[in-house]
């Protein structure tokens, strides 16, 4: 048998990178998978909550302009506990 190009392998024919043993390599794509997981996770719960606040200061800020435009004598608030001040 001739080598492909004139090139011939120094490797012998059973060589394995890995050693003989390979049984780990699942048990460590899975564990980086789930480290991956976890962290996509992660930024997404940061999203999530950054996207619900935003919406909750909105509605607060909201409700703080109305309740000053609507009730800015009477000691009545729309918005119990809160002080209305006259603007």
């Amino acid at each position: 048998m001739t080598p492909a190009l004139g090139v011939e392998c120094a490797l012998p024919k059973d060589f394995r990178p890995y050693g003989r043993d390979t049984r780990w390599l699942p048990w460590l794509a899975l564990a980086l998978a789930l480290a991956g997981a976890l962290m996509f996770g992660r930024g997404a719960y940061i999203q999530a909550k950054a996207w619900l606040a935003q919406i909750l200061i909105e509605r607060a800020d909201a409700a703080r302009v109305a309740c000053r435009v609507t009730d800015t004598r009477s000691s009545t608030s729309a918005m119990p506990g809160w002080k209305v001040r006259p603007g």
